[in-house]
């Protein structure tokens, strides 16, 4: 049904009001392509003016090709059924996406990605598009054979699948790797273990790939049991790794949520027992969480992100990665100055704000 309304207070003409509240319900899919509309009696009831009025708002709309008039029809919205149906389903998915929190262009991002999987994997059939699970399949694959550098350079594309997955967080593995790079650098490791630390920290959310979508994006806290659930994420990265034989990288993902006080996750590690890796992918983690818009809270700013590092330094993070990361960003501790007016957060919740 038209959801329309006449101001009889406005100075342009009735007809003209009318035209106009047409116009919009045909642009916002109230009125569908091909779809008859009501007679013009019951439009006038519905707008509050005359008969009269409504068709000279009707001819309005005809002339400018939105509506067409047609023996036996009525009066139409101009186009086939057919289009009406498409813009039906197009509505109808703009409705999803908006209830889960996509925008337009992550949608449009999404579509785009599905349309040209499903164009390689074979036309005339319908395929539900996963980006995981696609990365998955080809992993399976290179898993079996003997080539290490193919296995790693597969692993590195999962890093896409989990960005592609949540489009909220935009490219938040990328920021990670090469914050947890530079960081690794710093701290004096290998240029191996460097590269190792920054593909672990690109896969770090990997097991986010088998959590319920309905939990990432909850845009409120979220409850005992769903917690529980986000926080196997790190368990079943690693299993899925370490199928790969890629254990160095399996072993940091695993172990990327467990505190300095050994009150992390999964398995309770503190100080020294945390691989340093880790304990760089934490950090670096949190500091990019915080500073980026999520669903469920807006980003804060640098200087009060890593105060908040500081300030749960020696408890829930590695004093001495804190403060390699701190220099790394050549910020000076003013930071902790400037940031004193923004509320600080219990260190329960910053690592809440680290998990999704």
């Amino acid at each position: 049904m038209l959801e329309v309304k006449i101001d009889r207070n406005e100075r342009v003409g009735l007809h003209e009001q009318a035209a106009a509240e047409l116009r919009r319900a045909i642009a916002e899919g109230e009125a569908l392509p091909g779809e008859r509309l009501p007679p013009a009696r019951d439009l006038a009831a519905v707008l509050g003016v005359n008969r009269n009025t409504v068709l000279r708002a009707l001819r309005l709309l005809r002339d400018e090709g939105l509506l067409e008039f047609r023996r036996g029809r009525g009066i139409t919205v101009a186009g086939t059924p057919e289009q009406g149906a498409v813009t039906a389903k197009a509505k109808e998915l703009l409705h999803f996406a908006r209830h889960h929190g996509y925008r337009r262009d992550e949608l449009i991002r999404l579509a785009d990605s599905a349309l040209y999987w499903a164009k390689e994997h074979g036309k005339n059939r319908v395929r539900i598009y996963r980006p995981d699970v696609v990365e998955l399949a080809e992993l399976k694959r290179l898993a079996a054979g003997p080539d290490k550098a193919a296995r790693y350079r597969a692993a590195a594309s999962l890093a896409k699948a989990v960005d592609a997955r949540d489009t909220y967080t935009g490219s938040h593995s990328e920021r990670v790797s090469d914050l947890a790079a530079r960081v690794a650098k710093r701290v004096g490791l290998d240029p191996e273990h460097v590269e190792l630390t920054r593909l672990a920290a690109s896969l770090h959310d990997l097991g986010k790939l088998a959590i319920p979508e309905e939990i990432l994006r909850k845009p409120g806290a979220l409850t005992d049991s769903e917690r529980l659930v986000l926080e196997r994420h790190p368990q079943i990265g690693f299993r899925m790794l370490d199928s790969l034989g890629v254990d160095p990288v399996a072993d940091l993902v695993l172990h990327h949520h467990e505190r300095w006080d050994g009150a992390g996750y999964p398995d309770g590690l503190a100080g020294e027992e945390i691989p340093l890796g880790a304990r760089i992918i934490f950090v670096t983690d949190a500091y990019d969480a915080m500073t980026s818009d999520r669903i469920y809270r807006p980003r804060r700013s640098r200087e009060a992100a890593l105060a908040e590092l500081r300030r749960c330094a020696g408890t829930q993070f590695d004093p001495g990665i804190v403060a390699a990361f701190t220099e790394e960003l050549g910020v000076s501790s003013s930071v902790e100055v400037a940031a004193a007016a923004e509320p600080s957060v219990p260190p329960r919740e910053l690592d809440y704000a680290a998990s999704r």
